[in-house]
This record gives structure tokens, C-alpha cells and sequence, in this order.
């Protein structure tokens, strides 16, 4: 009688500590700009995105990291991006026997330990060479995504890095031949993928924890007819494809909040709404007015849009916009203290993220951020560590950055640059190790205005903390060895599929 007393309760108390525990929602748009929203630029048609504005919070200084792979790897680790393999060449090529790091404990598999139910979809790219790499051993229960960094959104053809084509859909841990799949843009796949896992999820089990990571608006600059229809003025093609995969975004977001709430989840879930990084200006997308584009450390690579909501959310914070500084690292340990887990996951990498929900939920008026580290490359033994780093308003970018224009708004269908600057990237240098810049990004977002030679103090003061980096984790200075040979021996034997093959 008293075993079974015991097993009621321990019963009772499972059921209310899974109870308690809400559902967690990240949907990652890729290659997403400060500039590519219909509330930044009307002609774009995102009503859902717009509804979430007016329902949640936004975050005016959310930060990931300038490319893709390594924003992923900061998401899922907690860590700063330089801390991960994917810094020094974004996992490509694909061939390359490498991925992140598996010490690292993910967020699925962080969550998974205290009850949740873990579903990914969409872009892997966090390595795959060998099986110990990919999604479900790394805490997903299913996953329905591909493996590397990018593909053709209906063909699901790889771009071609491991050295042969190659078609990339893995499904719950293996390659998926489906011909049905073969076709369908992908941005329906991965959206209807997570509405079944929603719409049959079992709430009085498990918590959900869901990662929807979105292949739009990378390239190829690809639209499904349904969208593209969307836009009959437009007669920039490229314009047209671009402004069409974001209103595919919104749709996909639209969807997913859409089952939220019919399923009764919704009341007890957070949805999180970011970029990875911003849009490549030549692609049509635009980060005015924000200096750069992705794969810069000008904001305009580095700042994204990003939105909260959610039933979880109090509705006291609807319509409202943050200010405080806020990581994609801390997304990580915001969600391990809402499941519960500790965030940490041992001292030779240490976790930096923190919990920002305190303030999201507007419990705290600040954010317990004040410094990010944008970069911290020490890749080449010959010279000192480089990159970017951000202090309460202060921001010190050292070492090489290609000098950068302003990407203006929308002109005769298309974005055009502004009379101020040129368009793109050029291989002139802005700043260099000798001379840091630095700006004052409260009162300078667009990096207009160089201000190193007028406070060297501060350069001093700031280019001590970077350097104070330069004793924390980082990964091997030289890529690994590439197998083109083996990846495609791989690939052929499982019909042309990519597939681990270390």
C-alpha cells in the first residue's frame, strides 16, 4: 500500500511538473534582413508577422552572427559563435570530416533530459560527415529537414561542395527517397511537418519543444507561383522571388501559431520569431538603414529582426519594443530556466548565454546583457585575434572589415542604393588591427561615423576586453581533412542522397 501510495504521488508530481512546463517555439528565417518585414518596408506582404508585432514584443537589439551555420551553432550550444567549429569556414564543404562540437550539449537534448518532446525541421547544418553529428543524436525525436547548409528549395538538389550532385532529405535519422517530396517547396514541407507534430502532440504528456528552421530567403532566390502571385506589380523577377519567399515565411509562421491554437497549446507556449543573420544585399533583400550585409560584422549583418509572443507572454507586453541587448545565445539558456534544466554544460566552453525572460516578460526593466562578442577569430598564429565586440553602447570592430554602404529602400521595384554609399561590400578596408573602429551605436546604428581617433581611451579600454577572449575555448585553427571521395561513395550508395560517410 505504501509502494503504491508513492508511485501516485510521484505520478501527481510528474504530471504537474510537465504541466507547468511551457512549450517552446523557435521558427529561424535564414538570410532575413533588418528591412525585409512589411513593418520596415510596406510593400512586403507579412500579415502574420505583423499580427505577432501587435500581439508580442520585438527585440530592437537582437544580435546573432554574420553567416548561417555558426548562428545555428550558437542557438543550440549557448555559446558565442567563435567557440564553434562553424566559424572558420561555415561547414563548407560539406566533404570536410567536421561539425560542431559534439562536448556540446544541445538545447533538444537539454530539454529532452527534463520531459520534453523534441522536434526539428528544416536546415541542419551543424555537421553530418559522421552519424554522431546529426539531429537525433543530438536531442531531436524526429527531425525532417536536410543535413547541409543550403539546396534548391524544390528539387532538394545540395549544392554540389562534397564534389558530386546530390539530392538532401533526411527524415528521422535516415536518407528519405520519397518521390513524393521531390517538388514540393520546401518551405510547405517543413511548415506542414511541424503542424502534424503540433495538431497530434499530446500536451498532458509532454512539453514540446519545436525548431523550425526555415530555408527562406536563402538561396537559390526561388518562389512558389502561390506567392509569387502575391506581388502582380512587381517586374524585377528578382525582387518578385525575394518579397515572395518572405511572404512564405510569414505563411509558415501564420501556420504554425494557427495550430498553436487550435491544438489549446498556445495558452501555455512561447513562440520566438528570429533571423540568422542579415539578408545579402545582392539577393534584393535590404538592411537599411543599417551599414553592411550578411557575412559582414557592420549591423547590417549582425542585427536582425526578431519577435516574441505566445500565450506565455503577459499580455501587459503586447505592442511593446525592447531596446536591451539581447543574443541568439541567450535563446539557449532562456529556454533551459523556463523547462527547468540547468543551463550550464561544463567549464572548458562555458555556456554565455543568459535568461532573458525575466526581461521579455517585463519583470525586469533591463536586460542582463551588456556585452556581446561578435567575433573573436584567431584562426591565422601569425596575427592577433580579430573580429567585433559590443559594450553597453559601444561597439569596436578590429582587424580587416570590408568597407560597407547603405542598402536604401524600395525604388522602381527593386532596392536601390542610396546616393550615400555604395551598394555591397568592397575589398577596401574600413578598419584593420592597427587602427579599431568604433562607433556609438545609441546614437549611431548606421556606422556612419568613426569616432576611434576621438576616444582612444575607450578603443583602449574595449580592445582589453576583446583581447581578454583571447584565453576562452576556440576551435582548431586549420580546417580538417576533406573527403570528397568518401562523401560521394556515401551519397551514391544511398541513391544519390547525402548521408554521413565518416
Amino acid at each position: 500500500m505504501a509502494l503504491l501510495k508513492f508511485i501516485l504521488i510521484s505520478l501527481a508530481l510528474a504530471a504537474t511538473e510537465s504541466s507547468s512546463q511551457p512549450h517552446l517555439i523557435v521558427v529561424v528565417a535564414d538570410d532575413l534582413g533588418w528591412h525585409c518585414t512589411g513593418a520596415r518596408e510596406p510593400s512586403l506582404l507579412t500579415p502574420n508577422l505583423n499580427n505577432m508585432l501587435d500581439n508580442g514584443v520585438e527585440l530592437n537589439s537582437y544580435y546573432s552572427y554574420k553567416y548561417c551555420s555558426p548562428a545555428r551553432a550558437s542557438l543550440l550550444t549557448g555559446r558565442f559563435p567563435f567557440k564553434t567549429e562553424s566559424t572558420r569556414n561555415n561547414l563548407i564543404p560539406f566533404s570536410q570530416e567536421d561539425g560542431v562540437n559534439l562536448n556540446f550539449t544541445m538545447l533538444p537534448a537539454k530539454l529532452r533530459s527534463v520531459g520534453y518532446s523534441t522536434h526539428g525541421f528544416g536546415k541542419w547544418h551543424q555537421g553530418f560527415w559522421r552519424a554522431a553529428y546529426t539531429p537525433t543524436l543530438r536531442g531531436f525525436d524526429t527531425f525532417n529537414g536536410f543535413l547541409a547548409g543550403g539546396q534548391d528549395h524544390f528539387t532538394q538538389a545540395s549544392f554540389a561542395e562534397c564534389g558530386c550532385a546530390a539530392r538532401d532529405v533526411w527524415i528521422n535519422g535516415a536518407v528519405d527517397a520519397d518521390p513524393t517530396i521531390h517538388g514540393v517547396y520546401n518551405a510547405f514541407r517543413f511548415t506542414s511537418s511541424a503542424v502534424d507534430v503540433i495538431m497530434s502532440h499530446n500536451a498532458s504528456s509532454k512539453p514540446l519543444f519545436l525548431y523550425v528552421a526555415l530555408q527562406n530567403t536563402h538561396a537559390p532566390i526561388e518562389s512558389d507561383p502561390s506567392f509569387s502571385a502575391l506581388y502582380p506589380k512587381e517586374s524585377y523577377k528578382l525582387r518578385r522571388d525575394f518579397s515572395a519567399m518572405v511572404s512564405a515565411v510569414d505563411s509558415s509562421l501564420g501556420n504554425i501559431t494557427r495550430a498553436l491554437k487550435t491544438s489549446g497549446l498556445y495558452n501555455n507556449s512561447l513562440l520566438l520569431w528570429v533571423s540568422d543573420n542579415g539578408t545579402p544585399v545582392e539577393n534584393a533583400g535590404s538592411n537599411w538603414p543599417l551599414r553592411g550585409s550578411k557575412g559582414s560584422n557592420w549591423e547590417g549583418g549582425v542585427r536582425v529582426p526578431a519577435l516574441v509572443g505566445g500565450g506565455l507572454l503577459p499580455t501587459t507586453m503586447h505592442r511593446q519594443n525592447l531596446s536591451g541587448l539581447v543574443h541568439v545565445s541567450d535563446i539557449y539558456a532562456t529556454f533551459c530556466a523556463l523547462a527547468g534544466v540547468s543551463a550550464a554544460d561544463g567549464n572548458w566552453a562555458p555556456v554565455d548565454g543568459l535568461d532573458v525572460w525575466p526581461y521579455i516578460s517585463g519583470a525586469n526593466a533591463t536586460s542582463p546583457r551588456s556585452r556581446i562578442v561578435h567575433e573573436h577569430s584567431m584562426f591565422d598564429p601569425t596575427a592577433p585575434s580579430m573580429g567585433a565586440i559590443r559594450e553597453n553602447d559601444w561597439k569596436l570592430i578590429v582587424g580587416k572589415e570590408a568597407s560597407a554602404g547603405w542598402y536604401g529602400v524600395s525604388s522602381d521595384g527593386h532596392f536601390t542604393p542610396p546616393a550615400r554609399g555604395p551598394a555591397v561590400n568592397t575589398s577596401e578596408s574600413a578598419c584593420s588591427p592597427a587602427a579599431p573602429c568604433l562607433f556609438n551605436i545609441a546614437i549611431d546604428p548606421e556606422e556612419r561615423n568613426d569616432i576611434a581617433a576621438a576616444n582612444p581611451d575607450i578603443v583602449l579600454r574595449m580592445l582589453a576586453i576583446f583581447r581578454s577572449y583571447d584565453k576562452e575555448h576556440h576551435p582548431p585553427t586549420k580546417n580538417p581533412t576533406e573527403n570528397k571521395t568518401a562523401c560521394c561513395a556515401a551519397s551514391g550508395a544511398a541513391g544519390m542522397l547525402l548521408t554521413p560517410w565518416g
